[in-house]
């Protein structure tokens, strides 16, 4: 619900980073998990996903916002400007810049296929 998202954008209590639409689509990871066994089950829910991730690889929004908790935003993206993320009601957003805020969200720094190479080896590293 685009209410209960607005609401609950504007209204937590700590800091937000956002990965952002753009960034996280040009971010693919997938084709990498074919050296898994069959039976893995991260390669396994890449396989049954309908677009074919496991060749045409699958933006990985939730696993930039892993990456960037673990190693620190800085390790392979910077900060865009400090602002809030404004959630409309037809559940559009809109950055605005505002030096009290308390969201930010990451801009480019390192080049999306080292960036989904990197997640892809750690993906890879815990082989059932």
């Amino acid at each position: 619900s685009h209410t209960v998202t607005a609401e609950t954008v504007e209204n937590w209590p700590t800091p937000i980073l956002f990965t952002g639409f753009t960034i996280g689509l040009a971010l693919k990871t997938g084709p990498g998990l074919l050296a898994l066994p069959e039976f893995h089950p991260v390669r396994r829910a890449y396989e049954l996903h309908p677009a074919n991730p496991l060749v045409n690889g699958r933006p990985s929004w939730d696993q930039m916002a892993v990456l960037a908790a673990v190693y620190g935003p800085d390790c392979f993206w910077e900060l865009g400007p400090v602002g809030v993320n404004r959630i409309a009601s037809d559940g559009s957003n809109k950055w605005q810049k505002e030096s009290q805020g308390t969201h930010a969200y990451l801009v480019e720094k390192v080049e999306p296929g080292k960036v989904a190479a990197k997640i892809e080896s750690l993906m890879l590293g815990n082989i059932l």
